[in-house]
């Protein structure tokens, strides 16, 4: 078992904004703000939350992707688009 890796999603970034982490890793979006936001993956699918609602948390674990690691999975804040992250899927 893998251990849960956390990006907190501050006013105007993600932090960390780059995460590399283990294929079959667990990752945790926790919202630091007093406002929603919503993740969604470049592609719209890999990662797509609900509203994060301030002081709360989205748990996802991106471990259905086959074919060649390392995999870039590049996401945004949907109410702040040009608030983004990527994520390093690797072996």
């Amino acid at each position: 078992l893998l251990p849960t890796n956390y990006i907190n999603i501050q006013e105007n970034s993600f932090s960390p904004s780059i995460l590399s982490v283990a294929n079959g890793s667990s990752i945790t979006f926790l919202n630091k703000t007093t406002s929603g936001h919503t993740i969604v993956s470049a592609d719209s699918s890999t990662i797509v939350s609900p509203v994060i609602a301030s002081g709360s948390y989205f748990y996802v674990k991106p471990d259905t992707l086959s074919g060649t690691l390392p995999v870039n999975i590049y996401y945004h804040c949907k109410e702040h688009p040009t608030v983004t992250g990527r994520i390093i899927l690797r072996p």
